[in-house]
């Protein structure tokens, strides 16, 4: 009898610690779900918040200054002293383009342009762009103004792209292309290999050049970040320059190397 009683006892005991384990089991997991949940809340909650600062942030003005001034040598050892000035002023969708460029080589007076660009969203890597350009050429003796329309943008494989169009007085018409790309040697140490390249399509002023590819720069330039804001660099490069219609063939090309400082504010 007393063996009987004892069999039911444990057998009770052990339906008991069963109950209890499948609850506690039961309550761990509605716990771990209610949790699950509220993360899940919570996360949506920092994406729409998220969006919402996105969304306020792309209305918000900006503005970028960078000035470049190097000192090239060519083959004939003689050296040249090149500015370029470009200012941004906007926001994600709409920005306000300052562009200039001053060129003096030894022995010569100096050339320059400025060009006064609207910039505005195309897509999400690219802009399209339009607006004018001034072109002074002191030894040439003559000045131009121009009308461009173009795009700017982040080309495959990471080329930062100018594509223009660019006409002018006297029926000048000229296509003009910018490229280059970053690539980090180290966080500081950057190499950027770049293009510049002018076609001519037709241009009838006293001092035409001949049609097809007028100038050409393709090099490679090192700079180290002292900081964002400083950067020294080292450049190699190679320019072709095409001769005017009225000379006999006159062109030229020549190697280039220097240094140079960029300054962004």
């Amino acid at each position: 009898m007393h063996i009987i009683k004892f069999a039911m006892t444990a057998r009770l005991n052990l339906i008991s610690i069963g109950l209890l384990t499948i609850l506690s089991s039961s309550l761990i997991y509605a716990s771990e779900t209610d949790m699950s949940s509220i993360q899940l809340h919570k996360h949506s909650n920092v994406i729409a918040n998220d969006g919402q600062n996105m969304h306020q942030h792309g209305n918000e003005i900006y503005q970028l200054i960078e000035l470049d001034n190097k000192w090239l040598v060519d083959d004939d050892r003689q050296g040249q002293l090149k500015s370029a000035l470009k200012y941004w002023i906007g926001t994600d969708e709409n920005k306000l383009y300052l562009k200039s460029h001053v060129n003096r080589a030894e022995s010569a007076s100096a050339d320059y342009d400025v060009s006064l660009l609207y910039s505005r969203l195309l897509s999400e890597f690219w802009d399209i762009q339009t607006g004018i350009k001034h072109v002074k050429d002191r030894n040439l003796d003559r000045s131009t103004n121009a009308a461009i329309i173009g795009v700017h943008g982040l080309a495959p494989y990471f080329f930062e792209t100018d594509a223009y169009v660019e006409i002018a007085s006297n029926d000048r018409i000229s296509l003009i292309l910018e490229s280059s790309r970053d690539i980090l040697l180290t966080q500081k140490l950057i190499t950027q290999p770049f293009i510049d390249a002018t076609v001519s399509i037709q241009d009838n002023s006293p001092y035409a050049r001949r049609s097809g590819l007028t100038e050409l720069n393709v090099g490679l330039q090192t700079r180290y970040e002292l900081s964002k804001q400083v950067m020294p660099y080292i450049e190699f490069s190679y320019r072709y320059d095409k001769g005017l219609k009225s000379e006999q063939p006159s062109d030229k090309d020549t190697g280039l190397y220097g240094v140079g400082i960029l300054f962004k504010f």
